[in-house]
């Protein structure tokens, strides 16, 4: 007996809603993808062509004077002013938490002497 490959009597065909979906499926890809391309170009072209020449740069920076240094770089007054103030408010506590220190370490010897007797 001899042996042969059988060739299939059918083939495979998927049914027909597959291929208009995956066309369909392929289509909304290519449109997301054309869309992104074209939002990414606009971007680019029209918002972004001037952002060089308006950006602070060293040789921009090195045509200026010192007060239009001093005007684009210093903070607002209040700000100065409120940390000036928070500044003195730092030192004092700080000079009172040293005295009570001080303070409770004569306390703690006295204390402690009195102990010794």
């Amino acid at each position: 007996m001899r042996w042969t490959a059988r060739r299939p009597t059918t083939r495979y065909t998927p049914p027909p809603t597959t291929l208009p979906s995956l066309s369909l499926t392929f289509s909304q890809e290519e449109v997301k993808y054309f869309i992104g391309a074209v939002t990414k170009q606009v971007i680019e072209r029209y918002l972004l062509r001037d952002l060089a020449a308006d950006t602070i740069s060293l040789m921009l920076i090195g045509e200026m004077t010192d007060d239009e240094i001093a005007l684009v770089a210093a903070e607002p007054e209040e700000t100065t002013h409120m940390r000036n103030s928070l500044e003195s408010r730092k030192a004092t506590l700080g000079d009172g938490q040293e005295t009570f220190k001080s303070a409770w370490l004569v306390q703690v010897g006295a204390a402690r002497a009195g102990l010794a007797r």
